[in-house]
């Protein structure tokens, strides 16, 4: 049986990291790295939203989803933003939805905890 991954052998298939101090971890990312990573990987919003739409579909029959969905996708894929954001919508607005799209496509295995209240 031969190996299908071609990802490079990383753990969990991610690139490297480095350690930075707190206050330098929760800051956006600095100038002189963004203008280089900007240049390096062309940032397309048009085909993020093509590419979560379709995941959408294609994983649990969505077909449509909302701009604001769209535009959680777009801040985290944008390499020049920061890694995380805080999304604060309203109930039944599809923050969930958006979350396991956004983390079906990404590379790798991703555990996501959706706490759900039943009464």
């Amino acid at each position: 049986m031969s190996n299908l991954n071609t990802a490079p052998s990383t753990p969990l298939n991610r690139p490297p990291t480095t350690t930075a101090p707190p206050s330098a971890a929760a800051s956006a990312v600095p100038a002189a790295v963004a203008a280089p990573l900007a240049s390096a990987v062309p940032f397309d919003a048009e085909q993020i939203k093509h590419d979560m739409k379709l995941c959408s579909d294609c994983v649990w029959g969505v077909q449509e989803l909302r701009d604001h969905q769209y535009k959680i996708g777009e801040v985290l894929f944008d390499p020049t933003r920061p890694d995380a954001i805080i999304a604060v919508f309203p109930t039944g607005s599809g923050k969930s939805h958006a979350v396991r799209v956004i983390g079906a496509m990404q590379r790798g295995i991703h555990l996501i905890f959706i706490p759900l209240l039943t009464s």
